[in-house]
């Protein structure tokens, strides 16, 4: 298994804990995450038993704030 595809494994997994019967919601932010990769993730939670749906937004201005 390649590393790419092992992490995708690890993070439907035992990250979100993917399972049969769940509706699990992707979000990707355009410029950020390739489309390949995205497919990739929808792929490995369906392949769980859950069901995926994808949604592709703009990346949402961040900030830097201070904490005190």
């Amino acid at each position: 298994m390649e590393p790419v595809e092992e992490g995708i494994w690890n993070l439907v997994g035992r990250c979100a804990e993917a399972k049969k019967g769940e509706q699990i919601l992707v979000l990707n932010e355009r410029g950020k995450i390739e489309e390949e990769i995205a497919d990739k993730i929808a792929e490995a939670v369906r392949e769980s038993g859950a069901d995926c749906f994808t949604l592709w937004a703009d990346s949402v201005p961040r900030e830097r704030r201070s904490l005190t």
